[in-house]
């Protein structure tokens, strides 16, 4: 790595900082300006639990998701429903510069940063020092709507991302000369990237299908020692850990998993199932107007990748941009079977594949053909699509429309040991010491009754838990509808008050 940066010198390098430049910016200003949302405060919560009370657990998230994620046990004392490396670095990260949602979302914008350089470095050693198509692939997965978003989101995505694309470019940057080197360096990043996520057996399987293709012929029995070094030692480290309750470890763990990896049963039906709910849904069905633009990223992704395959010229004179397209082939098929539920977090992983792969037509397309100028303004024009989207995100300032007027009702109609039933990520807002429980069952099964109930996007409706859950449900909608009166509402959440205090509020201000 060391030798490829010291490559980089005068106005490239220039040019590359002012690429992350713009990506900071950007990715600063959407995270100060878009509210916390519920994965957020999952993840915070055991953090925050580790850094601050030394408990690896989730004491304020009850892991029952309706159709989504079972009821999970002992998920208050042990974390086994997730990777740990992840988590432990954020419990890091709150111990030394203190609980925020901004210091969440920073360690991800500094990963957004090595998952840019990364991909430079990556098309810039596969295309043999071409500093273009690498500047490239840099600007296209910076400005990248969907890696923007997951840089300023307190998740596992982008650092998984960034792992999964620094152990590419270091096995393509190592492999001719020194390839035990190579090897090692490809799977400590991919061991580190699957124990922050198992999403990043996405990025393992592209890795192994790099491998493949480039050194099948060299690999002998003795590469898997330097292969095996860093996962082992991560394995043993969460081995110990496991030991201390191996019957719960394996109810979190496949609990959790049990409903989201269903496309092994039917991998063709689910990459038709994935491309009409992950892609066609979030980047059409949802939006109207000028707003359906965003299909043009779809368009432009998945074409660069048959463009790639198939077009003869790139097969004969650059047959290393046919590898990109490979890469985003993988991750495509690998995400539609490991997830049913069609995340739009999970976009990443497949969409800085296709942004390179973008990138690698654009190239080519300004390179070779007689219109450069036009090719030239389309990329631009896409790029500026991207942060066009990005740009309205942060003009809709969830933050200061929705949240902030939220937490602020909060406050002044609750005490500091009034319980409340509410999403997880409230905990960023109300803070470690507010008692604060995410039960979509609202005490059913606690049997406490909330000071203050707060329903956010996210939370569980009568009609889902019926499904599951018909006592459950039927409860739901009694406490909501009759035991509570709704006092405050905004786009995003709606705040319930016991109808006997609102009726003794009532009558005092009718007294005065």
């Amino acid at each position: 790595m060391t030798t490829v940066f010291q490559s980089i010198k005068g106005r490239p390098l220039l040019f590359l900082i002012t690429i992350l430049a713009v990506f900071i910016l950007i990715s600063v200003l959407l995270s100060i300006s878009r509210a916390p949302w519920l994965d957020e405060g999952i993840f915070a919560d055991s953090a925050s639990n580790l850094a601050f009370k030394e408990v690896f657990g989730s004491t304020r998230w009850n892991t029952y998701i309706p159709t989504v994620v079972p009821e999970l046990p002992a998920t208050d004392r042990y974390t086994y429903w997730q990777m740990p490396v992840y988590l432990v670095a954020v419990s890091a990260i709150f111990r030394v510069f203190g609980f925020s949602i901004l210091s969440m979302r920073a360690w991800s914008i500094g990963w957004g940063c090595v998952l840019i350089v990364a991909w430079y470095l990556t098309v810039f050693t596969l295309l043999k020092r071409n500093r273009t198509a690498a500047f490239l692939a840099a600007a296209l997965v910076a400005c990248d709507a969907g890696n923007i978003v997951s840089a300023a989101t307190g998740r596992p995505d982008t650092m998984v991302a960034a792992l999964g694309a620094l152990s590419i470019a270091c096995y393509l940057r190592y492999r001719e000369m020194r390839l035990p080197v190579a090897i090692f360096l490809c799977a400590s990043f991919q061991a580190l990237a699957i124990f922050s996520h198992p999403i990043a057996l996405v990025h393992t399987a592209v890795a192994l299908v790099m491998v493949l293709l480039l050194d099948r012929k060299r690999l002998r029995m003795g590469h898997l020692i330097p292969a095996a070094i860093t996962p082992s030692i991560l394995l043993l480290g969460w081995s110990l850990y496991i030991a201390q309750a191996p019957q719960i470890f394996r109810m979190q763990l496949f609990g959790h998993a049990s409903r989201r990896v269903s496309g092994l049963s039917s991998p063709l039906a689910a990459l038709v199932i994935d491309f009409r709910y992950r892609y066609i849904y979030w980047f059409w069905d949802l939006y109207r107007g000028v707003t359906r633009l965003k299909l043009l990223y779809i368009i432009a992704y998945f074409g660069s990748c048959l463009f790639l395959l198939v077009v003869p010229g790139v097969r004969r004179r650059v047959p290393e941009l046919r590898l990109l397209a490979l890469f985003g082939v993988t991750a495509y098929v690998v995400l539609a079977i490991l997830d049913n539920q069609e995340h739009p977090a999970y976009l990443i992983h497949t969409c800085c594949y296709f942004a390179v792969c973008c990138a690698g037509v654009a190239w080519w397309l300004i390179t070779e053909s007689h219109r450069p100028i036009l090719w030239a303004s389309a990329t631009a024009a896409l790029l500026s699509l991207h942060l066009a989207g990005i740009a309205y995100q942060i003009a809709r300032n969830t933050e200061a429309h929705s949240y902030a007027p939220l937490v602020s009702y909060i406050q002044q109609h609750s005490r500091p040991d009034s319980f409340i039933i509410g999403p997880a990520e409230l905990l960023f807002g109300l803070g470690l010491n507010s008692h604060l429980e995410d039960d979509p069952r609202l005490g059913l099964r606690t049997h406490r009754t909330p000071d203050m109930i707060v329903r956010g996007a996210f939370s569980a409706l009568p009609a889902v838990l019926a499904k599951e859950e018909p006592l459950t449900a039927q409860f739901v909608a009694q406490r909501l509808n009759r035991e509570y009166v709704r006092t405050f509402n905004n786009s995003e959440y709606a705040v319930y008050l016991p109808t006997t205090k609102t009726a003794k509020a009532t009558q005092a201000g009718e007294s005065r």
